[in-house]
């Protein structure tokens, strides 16, 4: 059975802890992670394009999607 620290497991401590003591990094890189999400949720091309991540659907739709950090 897993500890509990408050509302939380250690399991669940020990990721925030290593979510905090992660480096900084651009909105590009959130992009790069949700793309296989997205390929997976949707039926689309993707592909890199000016800092984001294009969608293209079967119906003619396209998306752009971006993320910038802020402050």
């Amino acid at each position: 059975m897993d500890k509990k620290f408050g509302k939380y497991s250690e399991e669940q401590w020990e990721a925030m802890l290593a979510a905090m003591r992660e480096e900084r990094f651009g909105g590009e890189r959130i992009t790069e992670e949700l793309e296989p999400l997205i390929k997976e949720f949707f039926v689309c091309e993707t592909k890199k394009r000016d800092g984001g991540l294009e969608l293209s659907f079967m119906n003619g739709q396209k998306f752009l999607l971006k993320a910038s950090e802020i402050k």
